[in-house]
């Protein structure tokens, strides 16, 4: 697959925590893929200051101002890329790539620097990165943020970064973080009040009980790992997110392994026991404000449980989905370029 640039989109402002130090902008024209390079020497072709007298008669003298038409120097200055506002250069930043924001960019002045670490960034996307920003932790204003590793180029330091950010981005609404690297429990999210949508997938192996707190106060849709939902204590915390719409569960097809070590061999058993869907079906009917339920495989036990549950709830449906994340959270993990549908 290939990888996405990361997107982001800010609002208004050029805060950022300690500021970032001019850098040299020596060799960077010719840095980068060719949209950098065009943003770069726009913005190094321009004045940095006032010119010389001398220059300034040379432009003078080409140019050769009608009547009233000012300075010819000002005119140039005043459609010059450093003359437009913080919002317009944060919205043109976005359609770069991630990795060349913050390298090549970020070296051009001091003003492009702060935008591009601003904390009053709104939404993160970063797909198929080789490595995580260290700014993370730094955007607290990030109402989404999208961490997709989907050809697992991310390494366990990226994950700890994450871990390490979370807590402090209170603000986030929602969460699609899809990485081996992740812990094996979304606990992490769980001191998150604001959240409406989370879609996640880490390292998951044996079963592990779904973690509670606030993050579940505000949750409409959710997509995860049926081995999240194992068992009736999972279904009971789940049952905790009084707003939950749209639930998608991956893993349940009975065909899938997953390794265990069994008297100190390594063996495969069945990931997935059509048990655990059965009483997610139940616990979908009992609970009123579920939607959808789209699970990644319906076996025929399965299916008949969930025709059953639509029928005596016919404002539930229940169906198969491929692709649980885009089926629940709007999330197309398998489209090069992609939006978060809120």
């Amino acid at each position: 697959m290939a990888a996405q640039a990361g997107k982001d989109q800010g609002i208004p402002g050029t805060g950022s925590p300690g500021g970032t130090q001019a850098r040299s902008e020596v060799g960077l024209a010719g840095a980068g893929p060719p949209e950098v390079k065009a943003f770069v020497q726009g913005a190094q072709a321009g004045p940095q200051g006032a010119p010389s007298a001398e220059t300034q008669s040379k432009y003078d003298e080409v140019d050769k101002p009608a009547a009233g038409a000012g300075d010819s120097w000002q005119a140039r200055n005043a459609t010059h890329i450093s003359s437009l506002p913080p919002d317009v250069l944060l919205e043109a930043f976005r359609h770069l790539p991630l990795a060349e924001r913050h390298t090549t960019l970020a070296l051009v002045c001091r003003q492009w620097a702060e935008l591009i670490h601003s904390p009053d960034l709104t939404s993160l996307n970063l797909t198929n990165q080789a490595h995580l920003p260290a700014c993370l932790d730094q955007l607290t204003a990030l109402h989404c943020l999208k961490i997709d590793d989907v050809d697992a180029v991310l390494h366990d330091a990226d994950g700890q970064s994450v871990v390490r950010a979370l807590p402090r981005l209170q603000q986030l609404t929602a969460v699609y973080l899809l990485s081996a690297c992740l812990p094996p429990n979304p606990s992490i999210l769980s001191s998150l009040r604001h959240l409406h949508t989370v879609s996640w997938l880490g390292m998951e192996g044996r079963p592990r009980p779904l973690p509670g707190g606030p993050w579940l106060a505000r949750l409409r849709r959710l997509a995860l790992s049926s081995r999240f939902l194992a068992d009736a204590a999972s279904l009971a915390t789940l049952s905790g997110a009084q707003q939950l719409e749209r639930l998608g569960v991956h893993d349940t097809c009975p065909r899938a392994k997953r390794p265990v070590w069994q008297g100190g061999q390594l063996r495969f058993v069945p990931s997935y026991d059509v048990s655990t869907g059965l009483q997610l079906v139940e616990w979908a009917q009992q609970h009123t404000s579920l939607q959808l339920l789209a699970l990644q495989a319906t076996p025929p036990a399965l299916a008949a449980a969930a025709a059953v549950a639509m029928q005596q709830r016919p404002d539930l449906r229940i169906e198969a989905a491929t692709d649980v994340w885009a089926a629940a959270c709007g999330y197309q993990q398998d489209e090069v370029h992609n939006e978060i549908y809120q």
